[in-house]
């Protein structure tokens, strides 16, 4: 009786059993007995060449599988084993090549418990061995000074025979980068910049060999970066009082000592001078002017930071005793004037959703004729932005998608009915991210935002392309482009990348790479005139920790 006929029997008489109320039982509970499958082929075992003398292993258990699972034995047989002889060891075979050149077929059989069964068969060729063969084109390697990077050379070398090879590898320069053999490939170790040529050789076990070459390129070691943190926030005082402020507390970072210097945008309201690491601010007269600092570290490299410098006029000294003069029956007050703006406060764009709010310093936009303190304070007509005001520090809160009016008011701390307003537009886009590739923007500049704030942000990675936006440029005018991200009030990357592209072909035009700006980007370009509108695209990358950005395009 077959086990298929059992399983039957069973089943029909414990129906029977259960339809005559057998036992007493409503729910008798029955066993099904499945029928065992035999073991399938997974995988084809491929035909091999052998040298005379060499062995192969394989392990079996890729090849073949049970349908319920169960433990395969293995066995194996040669048809001519003068030739090649062939065994087994729980799941793995081995061949071995002992006769003279020629051809033996190869027949495994897998088995299981049930002693069901299934075979395959593959020839075995006794063959000349011959040498390795180089294969492909091994990539040039680009490489900091300093890296070690290590290069499996499975890819770029075969052998007709399946031997196992062994690697040994030459530098043309050891005083560029060296390496050494490891395994299964290379291991290279940049030194110094500079260009080497590496020769690999593979070796199988008769010596027989063959050499492939690629080159490295080592870059220099990235340099120190100096940052400029925190910021020098904007100082305000009268004619009569000079001020000196420590720059070593805000400069970190380089390679060696830092060195200082300071200028002045307008050195008839105040002069700066640098002695060792102290920057000396002297008014000179009441008005409004901006300084730059500056730190160099021991291979040149620098960092910037601007403040504003607000001087208003001293009140002069008091005289010695003096004849009273007559009194004046009508008294008249003296003049009070309002303040004034200076400048335009910049429009806001939240390019994306991130970040949700910024700070401006508005300190800046405005200025009172008598030096008088003022306070400041912020409507806003929508309700997508939300502002806030502590002192002179304007938060813009993003909390939708839109645009609003921004109208900020600076009164005289004294006469709070003297005061002066500057309005600016808010818009958030919505946007969640804008990661997209250059001919696929997803998002135009809107053009009375170019002079504005926008802010996006970063996850830190190295890809090419990251923060993509579209932007209209007219011809033959000067632009300055800023992808600023070094203080908490403006950005918090580490490591900004600005690069500029012709939309429509995706054409490359220019790029800057924190060069002399600290943590910040800066491109300088005047379009051509093209005969026809044209669109050009930002791409905005970071290759440090992620974080903020500010980017502002100007006409200086």
């Amino acid at each position: 009786m077959t086990r298929l006929t059992y399983a039957l029997c069973i089943l029909i008489c414990a129906g029977l059993f259960a339809a005559c109320g057998g036992s007493g039982n409503s729910n008798p509970e029955m066993m099904i007995m499945q029928q065992n499958m035999p073991p399938v082929v997974e995988q084809m075992i491929p035909d091999r060449n052998l040298a005379v003398g060499r062995s192969g292993n394989r392990d079996l258990a890729s090849d073949f599988s049970d349908p319920e699972g169960a433990m395969l034995t293995y066995s194996v047989e040669s048809t001519t084993p003068a030739v090649v002889t062939a065994s087994t060891s729980g799941n793995q075979m081995t061949i071995t090549s002992v006769g003279p050149i020629g051809t033996s077929n190869i027949t495994v059989t897998a088995t299981d418990p049930g002693d069901l069964s299934i075979a395959q068969t593959f020839t075995v060729s006794v063959v000349t061995n011959t040498a390795p063969i180089a294969a492909g084109t091994i990539p040039p390697l680009e490489i900091a000074t300093g890296a070690n990077q290590e290069i499996f050379m499975s890819p770029y070398f075969t052998d007709a025979e399946n031997d196992p090879l062994t690697y040994g590898a030459t530098s043309s320069d050891n005083a560029v980068a060296t390496v050494r053999a490891s395994g299964n490939g290379v291991g290279v170790t940049a030194v110094r910049a500079g260009t080497a040529d590496i020769t690999v050789t593979a070796s199988d076990p008769d010596r027989l060999s063959a050499t492939h070459m690629f080159t490295v390129r080592v870059s220099p070691p990235p340099r120190a970066r100096i940052t400029p943190m925190p910021i020098i926030s904007a100082q305000t005082f009268n004619t009569n009082a000079s001020r000196n402020i420590e720059l070593s507390a805000h400069f970190s970072g380089g390679r060696g000592a830092l060195t200082y210097r300071a200028t002045s945008l307008d050195s008839n309201i105040a002069t700066a001078s640098v002695e060792g690491s102290v920057l000396t601010i002297q008014p000179v007269a009441a008005g409004r002017t901006s300084i730059t600092a500056t730190a160099t570290d021991a291979d040149m490299n620098s960092a910037s930071q601007a403040f504003d410098v607000v001087v208003s006029l001293a009140s002069p000294p008091q005289p010695g005793p003096q004849p009273t003069p007559p009194t004046n029956p009508n008294p008249q007050p003296p003049t009070v004037r309002p303040p004034t703006t200076v400048g335009s406060i910049p429009n806001i764009l939240f390019l994306e959703t991130n970040p949700q709010s910024v700070i401006i310093d508005i300190i800046s936009y405005f200025s009172d004729p008598q030096g008088a303190t003022l306070t400041y304070s912020a409507a806003v007509q929508g309700s997508v932005i939300r502002t806030s005001v502590s002192g002179s520090r304007l938060t813009i809160m993003q909390l939708g998608a839109g645009e609003v009016t921004i109208t900020v008011t600076a009164a005289n701390s004294s006469s709070p009915n003297l005061s002066a307003t500057q309005t600016f537009m808010a818009l958030a886009t919505g946007i969640i991210d804008l990661h997209s590739r250059i001919q696929a923007s997803n998002y135009r500049i809107p053009a009375n935002y170019l002079n504005a704030f926008m802010y996006g942000n970063l996850s830190p990675s190295d890809s090419d392309y990251q923060d993509v936006v579209r932007v209209n440029l007219s011809p033959d005018v000067v632009y300055q482009i800023d992808m600023e991200g070094f203080d908490t009030n403006v950005g918090t990357l580490s490591d900004p990348d600005l690069r500029l592209y012709l939309w429509d072909t995706g054409e490359y035009i220019d790029q800057d790479y924190n060069s002399g700006q600290g943590r910040n980007a800066r491109l300088q370009y005047t379009p051509q005139n093209r005969g026809v509108p044209v669109s050009y695209a930002l791409q905005m990358r970071e290759g440090g920790s992620g974080g903020v950005y500010r980017l502002r395009i100007t006409t200086p």
